[in-house]
């Protein structure tokens, strides 16, 4: 008689191993190709790139005179949250339509049921040199994506992001931290920081003493974090090492990396472990005993 089993597979070892992983790639900004030279740069920062308008990026690396230094630079004084480096970007322009967006991607998928502890420290740019007058706004947050933007295809501003701060930023002192805790409801492998909102949905105010009709929200950004909060987080390179089996050959195929990737136990329909493998990528595990 031939006995019915189920077959379960667990991926505890990477699951533990991979739980506080920071999935933001240079979540600090502290690694770039080149020193800026000009505002606009931010594809200077390695792994981060522009998707809409010229949001820029600072680091001490630069001569002042270019105003992309640190802390000194074209949108006021601030020094970094961590490290030598950090972006900036305009969430809202009183006159025009002007978003500045920026994006990478993921060093690995999000898992739709994990949650992830999501943050990121901002500080409202105040240069009182500027033309034009300085403000402070909300809707900074994130978007993700299963498919990348680009500075041709960029996002649209229609008044969605997961996540986003309602409240109004107004320190130009210190370094505010935003975070949430979010559950994916897809399998998002970007993400991208700015105002999706539109100006409409954008709350602002303006500094007293400066003309209402210039004015503009400019923020800094640094330590960008996305790490998995769950007690057991499932990471999505988990899901390139594919379960196969055949019964008709008592075989089952392990495919993917060559990494261990946990076990393989093997039950009856009433529920009694009657083998129990560890398993690896490109493995056959013959069952005909």
């Amino acid at each position: 008689m031939k006995i019915k089993f189920t077959i379960i597979l667990c991926l505890l070892l990477n699951t533990i191993l991979n739980a506080q992983v920071n999935l933001v790639p240079n979540g600090s900004f502290e690694q770039y190709s080149n020193c800026p030279k000009m505002i606009g740069e931010v594809d200077n920062c390695i792994g981060w790139h522009n998707v809409k308008k010229t949001p820029d990026y600072f680091n001490a690396c630069a001569d002042s005179a270019t105003l992309t230094s640190v802390p000194r630079n074209g949108a006021g004084y601030q020094k970094p949250f961590e490290g030598n480096a950090y972006l900036g970007l305009i969430t809202i322009v009183v006159w025009d339509n002007w978003h500045e967006i920026v994006g990478t991607q993921l060093s690995d998928t999000m898992v739709p049921g994990n949650l992830y502890h999501i943050s990121m420290r901002v500080s409202r740019g105040f240069d009182t040199t500027s033309t034009y007058s300085t403000a402070a706004s909300n809707k900074i947050g994130m978007r993700f994506t299963t498919i990348p933007y680009s500075i041709i295809d960029t996002p649209r501003i229609n008044n969605y992001a997961q996540i986003y701060t309602d409240s109004i930023i107004n320190d130009t002192l210190n370094w505010v931290l935003l975070s949430w805790d979010y559950m994916p409801d897809s399998a998002y492998s970007y993400v991208y920081i700015g105002n999706f909102f539109t100006d409409a949905m954008t709350s602002i105010e303006i500094d007293t003493g400066t003309n209402p009709l210039e004015a503009y929200a400019y923020y800094y950004i640094d330590s960008v974090n996305i790490f998995c909060s769950d007690v057991y987080c499932q990471i999505a390179s988990d899901h390139n090492d594919i379960l196969q089996y055949n019964f008709n050959t008592n075989t089952i195929y392990i495919l993917g990396s060559s990494e261990n990737i946990g076990t393989l136990s093997i039950y009856t329909i009433l529920g009694q472990k009657i083998k129990q493998y560890a398993i690896f990528g490109n493995q056959q595990i013959n069952l005909s005993s």
